[in-house]
C-alpha cells in the first residue's frame, strides 16, 4: 500500500499557467515546470544550473498521445538552450534536479535510462526521441 505524501507547488509569478517549482515532502529533489513561451524567464532559475533530467512535451501526431523527449543535462540549461534552437515542437518542459546538488552524471544517466525504458514499455511511437541514452556500464 502506498503512503500518503504532500506536494508543494510554488507559482513563481502567481500564475498557474506560468513557471512552477514542485517539491514533495521528505524528498531532496525539486521539479521545475514551465511553458516554452516562458523559457527566457525560466533561464534565470537556479534549478536549471544544476545536474538533472528533463522532459520536453508537445503535441503529438494524434490528440491521444503527446510527443515526448527525455533528456539529461550537467547542467540542464545548456541542453535546453540547444533544444530551443533545434526542437521547435515542444510546448512545456519538466525538469528534475536535487535541492542539495547531490546528483551527478551517473545518477542522471540512470534516471534518464529508467524513464526511457518505462516510456518504451508504454508503446512510445518511433521518432519521439532522437537518441537513446548511453548503455549502463557493466559491473565486473
Amino acid at each position: 500500500m502506498t503512503q500518503p505524501f504532500s506536494v508543494r507547488i510554488f507559482l513563481v509569478d502567481g500564475d498557474p499557467a506560468g513557471i512552477k517549482v514542485v517539491e514533495k515532502s521528505n524528498w531532496t529533489g525539486v521539479g521545475l515546470v514551465f511553458p516554452q513561451s516562458l523559457f527566457g524567464k525560466a533561464k534565470a532559475r537556479p534549478e536549471l544550473l544544476r545536474t538533472g533530467v528533463y522532459v520536453l512535451v508537445g503535441p503529438g501526431e494524434s490528440a491521444q498521445r503527446p510527443r515526448v523527449y527525455i533528456g539529461e543535462g550537467d547542467p540542464i540549461l545548456p541542453r535546453l538552450n540547444q533544444h530551443e534552437l533545434k526542437k521547435d515542437w515542444w510546448t512545456h518542459a519538466v525538469c528534475f534536479t536535487s535541492k542539495d546538488q547531490n546528483l551527478n552524471k551517473a545518477h542522471i544517466q540512470y534516471l534518464s535510462r529508467a524513464w526511457w525504458s518505462g516510456r518504451r514499455r508504454q508503446a512510445l511511437r518511433p521518432g519521439q526521441r532522437q537518441h537513446a541514452p548511453a548503455p549502463q556500464p557493466q559491473r565486473s
